[in-house]
């Protein structure tokens, strides 16, 4: 797969004039790196990739990001230099942070599109990219500082695994845990199946943050299309 090659295969679904779309050396990159994984490592079929996680999203999730390196979203930050002694903090290693957002969203999909109902959805994060974050913040569940709000509503792009973007993805992971505790707690006298389309049939799981997920996703959609939220951050990354 080259550039071109995906150029020619889009067109006719995408007017590039219109929609340029962004990245496409990496896009193309990354498209032949998955065919190479399939081929590889399961002869040629996305369902032998699926089979061998035994049906666990958690385990499909980690077979995912052996096979293919552009889906292993982690970043690492320095330790704190709070550590009792010098040598302490030498002896700390740097902290591993763990979004793999495009890793477990093909997971959520992949389930909700095959009815797979794989065992430990529960296990799974909210999908941490733009959309999210922007309806938390709107409606005031995140709030960011006065310097990260100036760059966000005026479209200042902010480096990709800089401190301010692990912190709004790590933050809207957070946020969304707790909203799904909240819902689990309550759930025998809420009636809120817009969120829970595919609710997990173990009844102290019936929310999970995939399905509170795609329900904050979907309205983010719909109020991003009313104009009536501030602007999402901008970052160039392909791991959203």
């Amino acid at each position: 797969m080259t550039a071109e090659k995906m150029r020619n295969l889009l067109r006719p679904y995408l007017d590039e004039k219109k929609y340029p779309l962004p990245n496409i050396q990496k896009r193309a990159q990354l498209w032949k790196e998955v065919g190479e994984g399939i081929i590889r490592d399961y002869n040629g079929m996305v369902l032998n990739l699926v089979n061998c996680a035994s049906q666990d999203a958690s385990r499909l999730v980690e077979l995912i990001v052996t096979s293919f390196p552009g889906f292993r979203d982690e970043v690492y930050i320095a330790p704190s230099s709070s550590s009792s002694s010098p040598s302490q903090h030498q002896q700390q290693q740097q902290q591993r942070l763990v979004f793999l957002k495009r890793a477990q969203i093909f997971v959520g999909d992949i389930n909700a599109a095959l009815r797979l109902q794989l065992n430990g959805m529960e296990r799974l994060t909210t999908f941490a990219d733009y959309r999210v974050p922007q309806v938390l913040r709107h409606w005031k569940i995140l709030v960011y500082s006065p310097l990260l709000s100036n760059k966000v509503d005026n479209y200042i792009e902010i480096k990709k695994d800089s401190y301010e973007e692990i912190s709004i993805r790590a933050a809207t992971i957070i946020v969304v845990e707790e909203l799904v505790k909240l819902l689990n707690q309550n759930n025998s006298s809420n009636d809120n199946d817009s969120i829970n389309t595919t609710a997990n049939n173990n009844e102290q799981c019936k929310y999970t943050d995939v399905t509170v997920d795609w329900y904050l996703w979907q309205v983010g959609e719909r109020m991003h299309q009313e104009g009536i939220m501030k602007p999402f951050h901008k970052v160039r990354t392909y791991f959203y």
